[in-house]
């Protein structure tokens, strides 16, 4: 009788558990944010994590970003969008078109009402803007590790200032 209710007990736990997992899920928290029990990005960053995630623009297309500290780096995910890259560090954002390896670098302090960036309807002046607007609309997250040249723009594209 005691084997039974203990093994009754163990199912107990254990089915509580996946439950808790699921509904985890179903906020679009990875394992490894309920592993490490981030509840926000910026908890998660403040301890050193690199984080990927994906979240959905202004139009619903799904855009995978990388993170790690105040950095910031974008690509789309389907096909014809994954060679259009931006990049954000404190003030400055680099966008740029692999394919045609030519991109622009716009100071985010020095824009107005007039020659505004926004992203799901927020303007952005510095990369912190740009986290928010994904913690904002993030659909998924997990921690990954990020070698320094992945926020970085690559040597061969021809970078314009803008400022």
């Amino acid at each position: 009788m005691k084997k039974i209710i203990l093994l009754f007990l163990f199912l107990l736990v254990l089915a509580s558990c996946n439950e808790k997992k699921d509904e985890q899920r179903a906020k679009g928290i990875s394992e490894s944010q309920f592993q490490y029990n981030f509840k926000t990005l910026k908890q998660a960053l403040d301890q050193g994590y690199g984080l990927e995630c994906v979240y959905a623009d202004e139009s619903g297309t799904k855009i995978k970003a990388f993170i790690q500290g105040t950095s910031v780096k974008t690509m789309g995910m389907e096909p014809e969008d994954q060679a259009y890259k931006m990049l954000a560090k404190g003030q400055n954002m680099w966008t740029w078109d692999e394919n045609k390896q030519v991109g622009s670098l716009t100071n985010l302090s020095n824009l107005n009402k007039d020659n505004d960036i926004t992203m799901n309807g927020k303007s952005i002046r510095s990369s912190e803007d740009v986290i928010a607007v994904i913690e904002a609309n993030r659909q998924s997250c997990a921690t990954k590790t990020f070698s320094t040249a992945e926020f970085k723009v690559p040597a061969n594209i021809n970078i314009v200032s803008e400022e």
